[in-house]
C-alpha cells in the first residue's frame, strides 16, 4: 500500500509539473506555487492543489526541520515552533552565543552569501511583531519564549531552500526570505545541534506564510530515549496535510498564535468543577510545538491534579518533583490504570495520549515507577506543548483559521497508522 501511494504521488507531481521562471513566487489562497529546483538547472512548479512532505527530526527536547539558506546554500537545523513568528539563525558575529565548540563553524556567515542583504527601516519592518527600527535605522528584532529563552539581532533577507521528501535532487526556493541574524541568544537548552528557530505562527512574515502554505500538519511519535538518528517524522504541507474539518476547532480571532477557546476538562468520566470565570477570561490555550512541557493556569491545574490523586489509588504517596510536576508512584509499570484526560472545545474533544502527558521516572525509589504529569503551573496563559501532542495528527488550516485533532499511532520512520 505504501508503494502504491508513493507511486500515485509521483505520478501526480509529474502530471502537474510545468516549466516556470526559477524565481517566480506566486502565492495562492489555497496552497502554494513555489518553484522546485531540479539538477541540472531545471525548474518545475507545484500546483496549488498539490502538496509535499519535509522531514521532522525529533529529539527528547524539541523537533527540528532542515533548511538551506544563501548563495551558495548552507544547511541549518532549526526548531519547529508554532508558538512564535520570527525565524532566526545564530550569526557568526553573535555577542551571546549558544552554538559552541566544534559546531561554532556552522553559524550563519552572511558575507559568504551573494544573495544576502539587510532589511532597512521601512514598511517591510515595523508591521511584524518583534521587529523594530534601531538607532542606526536598521530593522532589528527581539523575541522571547515561554520558557524565558530569548534571541535578538538584525533582520535580513536571503534565499531559503527546503527539500521535499521523496523528490530526489529537488528543492523549493523562497527568494528574499525574511529572517533574523541572531546576535544575542539566551537559550535554556544549550544544545549545539541546532542553529535557530522557525516561527510558524499565522503572521504574514512567519516561516509557513513566507512559504505560501495555508495548510500543514504533523504527528509527533512518542519520546523514546533509546532511539537512534536519523529517524524522522513528517511535516506535511498543502494538500498532503492531514486536516479533518469535522474534527476541527475554530481559532481565537485577532491572534497570530494558534489559540483555541477551552470550555472544560475531564479526568476519566468526571468533568472538573472549574470556575466559569476561568473559561471567560483565561481559558484560551496555545498550541506550541516549541515548548516541551505544557502549562495550565492554577485555577485549572489544581482541580486536575487533585482529581488524578483521587482516581489513581496506590499505596505510595503522590509528590511534586523539582520541576513542579505532580508525580504518582505506581505498583506496576504501565499507564493502563490511569484515567484519560480530555480537553473540551466547541464541538470537539481532545484526549492527549498518556504516552506524552506522563513521564515515567524512578527518582524516589529505584524499585517503584512514578508517572509525572507533563503540565506545569503558569499564571498568564495555557499551552499545549510537545508532550501533549504525541500520537496525534494535528492539522492547521490558516485560511479557515481552524485546527483539527486526530488520534494516530505516529511512527518514527515518517509513517502514520491508526
Amino acid at each position: 500500500m505504501a508503494f502504491l501511494l508513493l507511486t500515485l504521488v509521483i505520478f501526480q507531481f509529474l502530471s502537474l509539473a510545468t516549466p516556470t521562471h526559477p524565481m517566480t513566487n506566486n502565492f495562492s489562497a489555497v496552497g502554494f506555487d513555489l518553484p522546485l529546483y531540479m539538477m541540472p538547472k531545471k525548474s518545475f512548479s507545484i500546483n496549488s492543489a498539490s502538496g509535499y512532505d519535509a522531514d521532522l527530526i525529533p529529539s527528547q527536547i524539541m523537533n527540528f526541520i532542515i533548511v538551506k539558506l544563501g548563495t551558495p546554500p548552507r544547511e541549518y537545523r532549526l526548531v519547529f515552533d508554532t508558538g512564535s513568528t520570527v525565524t532566526w539563525i545564530e550569526s557568526s558575529h553573535c555577542e551571546r552565543c549558544f552554538v559552541k565548540g566544534e559546531n561554532a563553524k556552522e553559524r550563519l556567515v552572511s558575507s559568504e552569501s551573494t544573495s544576502y542583504s539587510l532589511l532597512m527601516c521601512d514598511d517591510e519592518c515595523t508591521p511584524t511583531p518583534g521587529f523594530y527600527c534601531d538607532q542606526n535605522e536598521m530593522c532589528s528584532y527581539s523575541t522571547k519564549y515561554a520558557d524565558g529563552s530569548s534571541s535578538s539581532g538584525i533582520v535580513s533577507t536571503d534565499t531559503l531552500y527546503l527539500a521535499p521528501k521523496y523528490y530526489e535532487d529537488v528543492q523549493i526556493a523562497v527568494p528574499d526570505f525574511i529572517f533574523g541574524c541572531g546576535l544575542r541568544q539566551n537559550m535554556w537548552v544549550l544544545d549545539s545541534t541546532y542553529h535557530g528557530v522557525t516561527g510558524f505562527s499565522t503572521h504574514e512574515r512567519s516561516f509557513v506564510s513566507q512559504l505560501g502554505v495555508t495548510k500543514f500538519s504533523y504527528c509527533f511519535p512518542p519520546f523514546n530515549p533509546n532511539f537512534q538518528p536519523p529517524m524522522s517524522a513528517l511535516l506535511r504541507f498543502g494538500s498532503n496535510a492531514v486536516f479533518k474539518e469535522r474534527q476541527s476547532v475554530k481559532m481565537v480571532e485577532g491572534e497570530n498564535h494558534y489559540m483555541l477557546k477551552l470550555l472544560g476538562i475531564s479526568v476519566g468520566t468526571k468533568r472538573l468543577k472549574i470556575s466559569s470565570d476561568f473559561f471567560t477570561s483565561k481559558g484560551a490555550i496555545i498550541i506550541d510545538t516549541g515548548a516541551h512541557h505544557s502549562y495550565l493556569h492554577p485555577i485549572a491545574l489544581t482541580p486536575l491534579t487533585s482529581e488524578l490523586i483521587l482516581q489513581v489509588r496506590t499505596r505510595y504517596p503522590a509528590y511534586t518533583d523539582r520541576y513542579g510536576r505532580l508525580c504518582l508512584p505506581s505498583e506496576r509499570a504501565g499507564l493502563e490504570s490511569f484515567p484519560l484526560i480530555t480537553f473540551h472545545f466547541d464541538g470537539v474533544d481532545f484526549t492527549p495520549s498518556s504516552k506524552g502527558i506522563f513521564d515515567s521516572v524512578r527518582d524516589v525509589d529505584p524499585h517503584v515507577v512514578a508517572y509525572c504529569l507533563n503540565f506545569r503551573e503558569r499564571g498568564n496563559y495555557n499551552i499545549f506543548g510537545m508532550t501533549a501532542q504525541v500520537d496525534t495528527a494535528i492539522g492547521y488550516d490558516i485560511s479557515l483559521r481552524r485546527i483539527s485533532f486526530q488520534s494516530f499511532a505516529c511512527i518514527m520512520d515518517g509513517t502514520e497508522g491508526k
